[in-house]
């Protein structure tokens, strides 16, 4: 679960928020929180005014630093973390994505969309960043590393004999079961004519 104070920071007191602060809190199935070991992955993604969202950042964080990170108070407890924006987000609506990974492969997700306090001049930095140009993240498995040298060849094998088909033509009678198909039953379609 991502914690009421994940939000944007302002720590040099000039305008705009240059830092995101997020704060996981793991949960048992009891609503308490625990300090549970793993790793995070954090994803920021724009909101724009038309409710397109575009990535904007990604944060990849070690088990070890995600343990240095665990705090304790009385406005929350968990994972509190502040992270530098690698872009300056130039919309204010932001949703931010966790996913945390335990040791034995389980993954859990949490979102939170939050506003920001944008910096002056943010789009000037970026320009070849701009949202309406931004490709979306492609998540592709990396390709098997193919040998150098192939021991497989193709051997032609026998072909198959063709195999009489098993379909037989079916009539109906009056009341829709099946019925032999007889000369009587036999249906054939005649050429088409106009309808008067």
């Amino acid at each position: 679960m991502l914690g009421r104070e994940t939000g944007g920071v302002d720590l040099d007191n000039l305008p705009g928020d240059e830092l995101l602060k997020v704060v996981v809190e793991p949960r048992d199935s009891e609503g308490h929180s625990f300090k549970a070991p793993g790793c995070l992955q954090i994803y920021a993604l724009e909101v724009t005014p038309q409710g397109l969202k575009t990535p904007l950042c990604m944060w990849d964080i070690s088990a070890d630093k995600l343990q240095e990170s665990w705090k304790s108070g009385l406005l929350s407890v968990g994972y509190t973390l502040a992270l530098p924006w690698k872009v300056l987000p130039i919309y204010e609506n932001v949703r931010i994505i966790v996913r945390f990974t335990t040791p034995d492969q389980r993954a859990y997700e949490a979102e939170r969309d939050i506003k920001v306090r944008l910096v002056p001049g943010a789009l000037q930095r970026r320009p070849e960043m701009h949202p309406e140009t931004m490709p979306a993240p492609t998540y592709e498995a990396a390709p098997l590393p193919l040998p150098m040298t192939s021991s497989w060849r193709f051997e032609p094998g026998p072909t198959p004999a063709p195999h009489a088909t098993q379909w037989q033509p079916v009539a109906f009678d009056a009341i829709g079961g099946p019925q032999p198909v007889t000369p009587a039953t036999r249906v054939t379609i005649g050429t088409p004519s106009p309808l008067d």
